[in-house]
């Protein structure tokens, strides 16, 4: 077994603003990742003979298929249930006094015996499936990975700051282009520094183009204390 741990940075949240600006939460972790040595098991199926209370086998019938899958079929003679007479055509009765039946062949109105196509069975052992994990003897390389946080960081890129974009975002930086794509133009207009009569959004929208985080919930004494001297 190996173990491994490296520190890593990752982006855990990124926020579009209102004001066009892109907050990005990234955090600091430390990757663990162990490697070991398994077994590789295989499923298999273990079918067990089903036995009467006599020890004996349990059987079912089953249609008997082609090669190709279909039906194997066979004709037979059709048979029907007709009452057993005596010489005198009268009902045999059975020892509790009940008409007798048998099974005859069956036939059409020239006389010749009705028949039928049907399916040809056989007699087959009920078996009870299960399934079970077997050791291959084979071996293979398992990793587990884990992440242990150390610490957050958050930054800010300002509306159309591409280069900025690129450094926080990377291949994510289509996110940020995606949201400027709502913005009008504004020729790179340089927002004023912002005083007391400003408001709030106002304030914010000046941080954001800065490039200058701050907490959402922050109030006015707040903000203007984050503008630049």
């Amino acid at each position: 077994m190996t173990t491994t741990i490296q520190e890593i940075e990752q982006i855990d949240a990124i926020e579009c603003l209102p004001s066009g600006a892109v907050q990005v939460k990234k955090g600091t972790y430390y990757q663990k990742v162990v490697t070991e040595t398994v077994p590789i098991f295989e499923t298999i199926e273990v079918r067990t003979p089903v036995v009467d209370q006599d020890g004996d086998p349990v059987t079912e019938t089953k249609g008997v298929l082609n090669e190709d899958g279909t039906a194997k079929m066979t004709t037979q003679q059709v048979m029907v249930e007709q009452a057993v007479v005596d010489e005198n055509g009268d009902a045999v009765l059975d020892g509790e006094g009940q008409p007798t039946t048998e099974m005859v062949a069956a036939q059409g109105p020239d006389g010749q015996p009705l028949t039928e196509e049907v399916q040809v069975t056989e007699q087959v052992p009920v078996e009870n499936v299960t399934s079970e994990q077997r050791d291959t003897g084979e071996t293979k390389e398992v990793s587990t990975e884990t992440l242990d946080h150390v610490s957050n960081w958050r930054g800010v890129i300002g509306l159309r700051d591409e280069s900025r974009a690129e450094e926080l975002l990377g291949e994510k930086k289509s996110v940020a282009l995606a949201h400027w794509e709502s913005f009008p133009e504004t020729g790179g207009e340089q927002l004023a520094k912002p005083t007391e009569s400003n408001t709030i959004p106002e304030i914010k929208a000046y941080l954001d183009q800065q490039g200058i985080s701050y907490a959402s919930n922050e109030n006015k004494a707040g903000l203007l204390a984050l503008v630049p001297e």
